[in-house]
């Protein structure tokens, strides 16, 4: 699924996540899906769990978004008048060197070449909610989506994560399988395909009730 204003889905004048989750249920719907496992890449990550915490959902599976907030609100506050500003540009290229695109094999990486529309409208209509509420409401905002997921769940990283960060998971999420992936950088999915293919699946048919962490 392409979200609003990404791929091949035409671009929104706004990207409010309510009015995307119900875009996506409609989809869903459409195709005659019940209760879908739910697949989010970076920001789709918090979108999955969202959208798991309102409709019947199988499984969820987040890919290398850090749910929690505090960090990358902080920072897209601190660099909100550039983001706002002519130098969005210039600042989303230092965002996507970040992501080591690099890593990910020619063909895969001809795809996300060709289907990325990251302008700034785009990125500041999905980021608007890091702007719009105070972080701490943002961040209870998250807590109570997390609480409301019941169903087996995994994050997926492309690097390894703090012991932090991981306590912070399990303590909201106690079924998570986290899988860190190393050396992967922003799309683990894409350079590690196959492995991300099995991981799919064997959450998606034989969930564990006390999934392990895997390195």
């Amino acid at each position: 699924v392409d979200l609003p204003g990404h791929g091949g889905s035409a671009a929104w004048s706004a990207y409010d996540f309510d009015t995307v989750i119900d875009a996506i249920h409609d989809t869903v719907k459409g195709a005659g899906v019940s209760e879908p496992v739910v697949v989010g890449h970076s920001i789709s990550g918090l979108l999955g769990f969202v959208y798991a915490a309102r409709y019947p959902t199988s499984a969820v599976i987040d890919v290398d978004m850090v749910l929690d907030l505090r960090g990358f609100a902080e920072l897209v506050r601190s660099l909100g008048s550039q983001l706002h500003g002519p130098e969005f540009a210039q600042l989303w290229e230092q965002f996507e060197h970040s992501m080591q695109l690099e890593r990910i094999p020619r063909e895969a990486r001809e795809l996300v070449d060709q289907s990325r529309r990251a302008d700034q409208q785009l990125v500041l209509g999905y980021w608007a909610p890091l702007f719009d509420a105070p972080v701490a409401e943002l961040l209870d905002r998250v807590d109570e989506t997390l609480a409301a997921v019941s169903v087996p769940c995994a994050a997926l990283h492309g690097s390894e994560l703090d012991m932090s960060y991981r306590s912070w998971l399990r303590d909201r999420l106690p079924q998570v399988a986290i899988h860190e992936w190393p050396d992967s950088g922003h799309f683990p999915h894409l350079v590690h395909r196959e492995r991300f293919v099995e991981t799919l699946r064997s959450l998606a048919t034989h969930p564990p009730r006390v999934p392990p962490t895997e390195g």
